[in-house]
């Protein structure tokens, strides 16, 4: 597994929504590595670590 799929969750009809999911690497460097023109983006490296204390806490995490 190098990412995990993030399914997207609507909190006022509580209820997992079939759209686009967000996927979110499992090693913040191999992002470095897949994208070549990389560029320090932090607010998606700190989403990405965010993502990762809560898969790594909780058993299911969405976004919404």
């Amino acid at each position: 597994m190098l990412m995990y799929e993030a399914k997207p969750y609507d909190i006022h009809g509580r209820e997992i929504v079939r759209s686009n999911s967000k996927y979110y690497v499992v090693d913040p460097g191999l992002r470095q590595l897949l994208l070549p023109d990389y560029q320090e983006d932090y607010g998606h490296i700190i989403e990405n670590i965010v993502y990762l204390e809560l898969k790594r806490r909780y058993l299911n995490v969405y976004v919404g």
